[in-house]
């Protein structure tokens, strides 16, 4: 089940990456939002919707409840939007890379550590029942 887990991880992640990136150049590009501004809305957005995946097709729901485990996802989130923007601004504003590559980089430097979070604090494994 593990494998199947993070191959469903990677799938649902890519689509939801993919969403982030593409509403991140609509909203700066297109919308002309500020570059916070567009990139925090696209994380949400993405965000959301991976919360559905994860709950449904990828962990399972957990144990919990679902607002306890929606404000656990909340703060895995917030903390992922708090790793990938600072990570964005440095490689956009201080190294000076495109804001679409800084933003690429930034999702990948954040992929391993959402897993982790994901899976041991927001869908742990269910206690086996003896």
């Amino acid at each position: 089940m593990p494998l199947v887990r993070i191959i469903r991880y990677l799938i649902s992640g890519g689509a939801c990456a993919l969403v982030e990136y593409l509403l991140l150049v609509l909203f700066f590009e297109k919308l002309g939002l500020s570059i916070h501004l567009a990139n925090f809305l696209a994380l949400f957005l993405a965000s959301s919707a991976n919360y559905l995946l994860s709950r449904y097709w990828i962990f399972g729901s957990s144990h919990r409840r679902v607002p306890m485990e929606a404000a656990l996802f909340a703060a895995v989130v917030a903390f992922s939007f708090l790793t990938n923007h600072a990570a964005f601004l440095g490689l956009y504003q201080l190294v000076g890379l495109d804001y679409k590559l800084s933003k690429v980089l930034s999702m990948a430097f954040t992929v391993v550590v959402n897993y982790k979070c994901k899976r041991l604090l927001v869908f742990p494994s269910r206690p086996s029942v003896s």
